[in-house]
C-alpha cells in the first residue's frame, strides 16, 4: 500500500521583530481568473465585508510575481508588499511613488529576514481606506501602474476560509 503525503500550507502574521499576531491560519488553493482585474471589486467586497476579527486577500499574477497583500485586523485595513528591495530597486521606487501621489505614507517600513538573510526584504504596508469601491480602485490602478498587470491577465486571488 502506497502513502501519501498531505500537504497542508498555513501563514501566520508577524510584527517587525517576528513576535505572531495571531495564530496560524490555512491558506487555500487560489482561485484563477481571467480578466482579473475586473474581479478585483467582487473579492475586495468580500474581504472588507467579513465579520471574521482578522481577514486577509492576496491578489497575485498567475506566476506569483506580481502583486499585493491586503489586511484588516482591529477595523484597520492595510496593503502590503515584500520587496527583494537588492534585486528589484526600481519596484520598491515605483510602489513609493504611487503612495506618494496620493499622500499616503506607509504604516509600516523595514526590513526583514528572508532565508537566513537578516535584512533580504523590505516590508511596505499603507493604510486602505474604508470604502469597498475605494480600495478596489486603489488595486487596481497600483496592479496597472506600478506592476504592468494587463486588463485580460489571469490573476490568483487568495482568501483564507473565513470563520464569519
Amino acid at each position: 500500500m502506497k502513502s501519501r503525503m498531505i500537504v497542508r500550507k498555513q501563514m501566520v502574521c508577524v510584527d517587525k521583530d517576528g513576535n505572531p499576531l495571531g495564530p496560524p491560519e490555512d491558506i487555500p488553493e487560489p482561485d484563477s481568473v481571467t480578466n482579473g482585474l475586473a474581479a478585483i471589486p467582487a473579492y475586495v467586497a468580500r474581504f472588507i465585508g467579513s465579520t471574521a476579527p482578522f481577514a486577509s486577500l492576496s491578489v497575485l499574477t498567475a506566476d506569483g510575481s506580481r502583486g499585493c497583500g491586503l489586511t484588516r485586523r482591529d477595523g484597520k485595513m492595510q496593503i502590503f508588499f515584500p520587496v527583494d528591495w537588492r534585486r528589484q530597486p526600481e519596484q520598491e521606487h515605483r510602489l513609493r511613488e504611487f503612495f506618494a501621489q496620493r499622500s499616503i505614507a506607509p504604516v509600516h517600513d523595514y526590513l526583514a529576514g528572508n532565508g537566513g538573510v537578516p535584512d533580504a526584504t523590505r516590508i511596505l504596508m499603507y493604510p486602505l481606506p474604508n470604502s469597498p469601491e475605494s480600495v478596489a480602485a486603489l488595486c487596481s490602478d497600483l496592479l496597472d501602474s506600478c506592476f504592468g498587470v494587463t486588463s485580460e491577465e489571469t490573476l490568483q486571488f487568495r482568501e483564507p476560509n473565513y470563520t464569519s
